[in-house]
């Protein structure tokens, strides 16, 4: 989590030429990034792994689900259950392409249905780990009675407000619906049982990992750029 700490361990590694290439999963895809700078500079192989941004034109290889298209599913979910005044649970970072793509899908979703955006129930937090989890569920706790649906842009956001609700007494499933995004493996627990936006993790890896092999032995891809089509596990929070 230390920025500098980070590039300067890449600067060492692209000296010293002790990697063929890379597969990351980086929090900022713009050409403006520092460690992707360097890799770019160096001509190593590099895949990119999620969260990219399809408007971005970045000259990397990517390996990517297809988010808007992931948040606009949820949001359909939770109107079609019947929610109207729907929370947008995000980093505090609009810009961040993990923000900014499943932002586009969520008022995509609202336009569609002829229902208005609520700026005042776009809740931001300092974290997508855990910690943030807590903070979106206890900021959603003090506006209870004024959303009835919630789409977190990621699981550990939407587990925190599951529980977070759950400790209250709110029934979760039927007052009050949830929708996450990932489906990591806590998110089918018993108990948790979370409707989320479900990526295709396994063929992301397997894809991202044939498009590096073929660019270290110096062939060149059929495709390089490539995005996914996610789908929705359908569970009891929502």
């Amino acid at each position: 989590n230390d920025p500098i700490l980070e590039e300067s361990r890449f600067s060492v590694l692209l000296s010293q030429k002790k990697v063929s290439g890379f597969l990351l999963c980086p929090t900022d895809h713009s050409a403006e990034s520092p460690i992707l700078r360097q890799i770019h500079a160096a001509h190593t192989p590099c895949v990119l792994l999620g969260s990219v941004d399809p408007t971005a034109h970045t000259p990397f290889d990517y390996v990517n689900t297809d988010a808007e298209r992931g948040a606009l599913l949820a949001t359909r979910r939770l109107l079609d259950c019947g929610c109207r005044n729907i929370a947008f649970v995000s980093l505090d970072r609009a810009e961040d392409p993990r923000v900014k793509v499943r932002r586009a899908g969520f008022l995509r979703a609202l336009q569609e249905a002829g229902q208005p955006d609520r700026p005042d129930l776009w809740i931001k937090v300092s974290s997508m780990e855990p910690p943030g989890g807590e903070e979106a569920g206890t900021k959603l706790a003090q506006q209870l009675g004024s959303f009835d649906g919630v789409f977190a842009t990621n699981d550990y956001l939407a587990i925190g407000i599951l529980l977070k609700l759950q400790r209250l007494g709110v029934a979760v499933g039927t007052a009050v619906r949830i929708v996450g995004f990932d489906d990591i493996d806590a998110a089918g627990w018993p108990g948790i049982s979370l409707t989320t936006v479900v990526q295709s993790r396994h063929e992301i890896g397997r894809l991202a990992m044939n498009i590096l092999i073929q660019r270290c032995i110096g062939l060149q891809p059929k495709e390089s750029q490539i995005t996914l089509p996610p789908t929705l596990a359908i569970r009891t929070s929502g």
